[in-house]
C-alpha cells in the first residue's frame, strides 16, 4: 500500500459519521417490509436499527476505499445519512448540502426502500446477488458531495424563473449526472454506450428547444416545462457528454495520459479503479462555462458534441428572450426591495422580547438568506451567459 493511499484511507476514516431515521416517530412499521426478523415483543432477533447502521457504514466504507484517491486533494468534512424507509418514487438516493459558511464541505446522503432493502437482503442471505448498482449508489453520492465547484450555479431550494435560469439547470443536470454516473458507466453499467447515438440524442434535444415558440408568456411557461421533461436524459448520455469534455481537457493541457484513459471509457473498454478516479479528477476540476464550451470544441474522435453555432444560438436565444425577462426582472427588483426591508426589520427587532415559542427572528433570516442565495443565482446565471457569449 502506497503512502498516499494510507493518507487518502485516513482522511476517509476521520470524516464524521451520523445515521438517522428520516421518520423516528412512525419508522418501526414498515419494517416488516424489509428482509430480515428482527428483535420485538413477540421475537427475538438483531435490532433493526444496529443492522441498518452496520450495513450502512459497510457499504458507504468500500465506497472510500473505492474512491480514496479523490479524497487528497477534495475533502468531506461531515457525512449525515438519512435512512427513509417510505422513499419517494422513482429515487433510489439523494445528496444535498455543501460548503458552508465556514467552507466546510458538509454533505446529506439519503437512502431509499429500493437501496436499504438490496444491502438487507445481502446481510441476511449472503449468497443472494446484489446488484453492483446499488452498491456504486454511495460512489455516485459521494462524487456529487465531492463536486463543489458547480455550486454557485447549483444551489438547494432556489427556483428557476426565466428560460435562461431553466436552459442552464438543464445543462447543469448533464454537468453533474453525467460526472457522477461515471462510477457506474465506466464500470459497464447503464447508460449510452455509443459516442454516435449520444451525440444525435442530444443535437436532437437542442433542436427540439430551439423550435419552441418565443411570442408569449405561455411559449415561456411551455419552454421551462420541456426543459423539465428532459430531466431523465443526463443519466443515458451524460457519461459520453462528460467524457468528450474531458477528452477536450486533456488535449488543451497536452496530458497524453488522460487522454488514453478518456478514450478507453468511451470505447467501453476495461479501466481500474484508478484510472476511474483519474478521469472523475479531472471532472470535478471542469466549471459549467467549461463544459459548455467544451461540449462545441473537437475531442479525440475529431468531432465535438455539438455543433458551436447551435449552441451558442440557444444560449444566445434564452439569454435576450425579450418576454419573460420583464416580469422576472421586475421581481428581482422586488427581491432587492424586500432583501433591504428584511435587514432593517431585523436591524430595528427587540431580540430580548421574543419569546421561545416565537419564530419571528428565525423567519426573518431564513427569508433573508433565500432572498440573498435568489439574487446571487441570478446574478451567476448572468455572469456565466455574459462570459460564454464573449469567449464563443
Amino acid at each position: 500500500m502506497t503512502e498516499n493511499t494510507l493518507i487518502a484511507e485516513k482522511k476517509t476514516r476521520m470524516i464524521p459519521i451520523s445515521i438517522y431515521f428520516t421518520d423516528e416517530d412512525n419508522y418501526d412499521d414498515f419494517i416488516p417490509d424489509f428482509p430480515g426478523v428482527y428483535e420485538n415483543e413477540d421475537q427475538e432477533g438483531p435490532i433493526f436499527e444496529d443492522v441498518i447502521h452496520e450495513v450502512t457504514m459497510q457499504y458507504l466504507h468500500k465506497a472510500f476505499d473505492r474512491l480514496e484517491y479523490l479524497f487528497e486533494s477534495d475533502p468531506i468534512h461531515n457525512i449525515s445519512i438519512g435512512i427513509d424507509l417510505m422513499g419517494l418514487a422513482g429515487i433510489e438516493a439523494i445528496q444535498t448540502g455543501g460548503l458552508n459558511k465556514d467552507g466546510k464541505n458538509n454533505i446529506m446522503i439519503g437512502l431509499m426502500p429500493n437501496m436499504i432493502r438490496a444491502f438487507l437482503n445481502k446481510y441476511w442471505y449472503q449468497n443472494s446477488f446484489l446488484d453492483p448498482f446499488y452498491e456504486l449508489n454511495f460512489d455516485h453520492e459521494l462524487v456529487h458531495g465531492l463536486d463543489t465547484i458547480i455550486l454557485p450555479l447549483n444551489p438547494s431550494f432556489v427556483n428557476q424563473k426565466l428560460p435562461k435560469e431553466y436552459f442552464i439547470k438543464y445543462l447543469m443536470k448533464y454537468r453533474l449526472e453525467g460526472l457522477a454516473c461515471l462510477v457506474t458507466f465506466l464500470r459497464g453499467i447503464q447508460g449510452e454506450k455509443s459516442i454516435v447515438k449520444s451525440k444525435e440524442i442530444f443535437q436532437s434535444k437542442i433542436e427540439k428547444l430551439l423550435h419552441c415558440g418565443m411570442e408569449n408568456k405561455d411559449d415561456c411557461e411551455k419552454f421551462n416545462e420541456k426543459v423539465e421533461d428532459e430531466r431523465n436524459d443526463p443519466y443515458e448520455i451524460g457519461p459520453m457528454m462528460m467524457l468528450h469534455v474531458i477528452g477536450v481537457k486533456a488535449i488543451r493541457e497536452n496530458d497524453d495520459t488522460l487522454l488514453d484513459l478518456v478514450k478507453k471509457g468511451m470505447r467501453i473498454e476495461y479501466v481500474t479503479d484508478l484510472e476511474i478516479n483519474r478521469i472523475i479528477a479531472a471532472g470535478l476540476k471542469i466549471d459549467l462555462c467549461e463544459y459548455i464550451s467544451s461540449l462545441c470544441e473537437i475531442s479525440w474522435d475529431e468531432r465535438p458534441f455539438i455543433e458551436r453555432e447551435k449552441m451558442k444560438q440557444m444560449c444566445q436565444t434564452v439569454y435576450y428572450w425579450e418576454l419573460a425577462p420583464k416580469d422576472v426582472n421586475l421581481s428581482i427588483s422586488a427581491s432587492s426591495k424586500e432583501l433591504e426591508d428584511l435587514e432593517h426589520k431585523l436591524a430595528g427587532l427587540n431580540r430580548s422580547a421574543l419569546s421561545e415559542d416565537d419564530y419571528t427572528l428565525f423567519e426573518i433570516e431564513f427569508n433573508i438568506d433565500q432572498l440573498k442565495k435568489h439574487i446571487n443565482y441570478h446574478a451567476e446565471c448572468e455572469d456565466l451567459y455574459l462570459k460564454y457569449l464573449k469567449i464563443n
